[in-house]
């Protein structure tokens, strides 16, 4: 078996279907969502109650999930530390 060595904050997950798009993404030890521009911090628990149904039912009601490697690891605060000035 081949052994990764990649973690949680190099991918970004993203949930689509036509008109909706949503990305989920880790920064240190904070799982963060993205939905039409505004960021939640959420837990791992969360992240897979989102997936997980679309994993297992497939192409439910045309929703696509992606995941890929980041492109570029940006470190930010989460959200519920940033100012609300941001």
């Amino acid at each position: 078996m081949k052994s990764f060595k990649t973690r949680n904050t190099e991918f970004l997950i993203t949930i689509e279907s036509p008109g909706f798009k949503q990305t989920w993404h880790k920064e240190g030890n904070v799982w963060i969502q993205r939905t039409e521009g505004v960021d939640r911090t959420a837990t791992a628990e969360q992240v897979l109650n989102h997936l997980l149904p679309l994993l297992v039912e497939g192409d439910h009601h045309s929703f696509r999930v992606r995941v890929e490697k980041k492109k570029e690891v940006v470190k930010q605060p989460p959200p519920s530390l940033r100012s609300r000035s941001d």
